[in-house]
């Protein structure tokens, strides 16, 4: 699971009738035999007309950074290759209908070859 543990409205500017925000947001994720990581995640919304808009925009953004970081601090196993393009690729080819095998895909079957978990 997932918690925000604190989150920070950074700056609200209002230029020309458009708003620009900054937000950072602390982001804990546990597993469930009670490991965590928790890191912080940033986000910017530019040029909205509505402040409201514009602060939900920076939080959601900033949320979501953060939880990609630290899910990235768990390694291979859990988002360490979420920005791996070759890996990405290699489990979209997987998925496709045609190389489905009988029965769902294992573990094993997600490890590159070379790679540990």
């Amino acid at each position: 699971s997932h918690s925000v543990t604190h989150q920070n409205i950074d700056f609200v500017d209002c230029q020309g009738g458009k708003y620009y925000v900054g937000v950072s947001a602390f982001v804990r994720v546990q597993l469930k035999d009670g490991v965590y990581h928790e890191d912080v995640g940033y986000g910017v919304a530019e040029g909205l007309r509505s402040k409201a808009l514009s602060i939900e925009k920076a939080r959601k953004e900033a949320v979501t950074d953060g939880l990609k970081r630290a899910l990235k601090s768990f390694g291979n196993s859990l988002g360490n290759c979420i920005s791996n393009k070759d890996y990405l690729r290699f489990i979209q080819k997987l998925l496709k209908p045609s190389n489905q095998q009988s029965g769902p895909i294992s573990e094993e079957d997600l490890r590159r070859p070379g790679q540990f978990i």
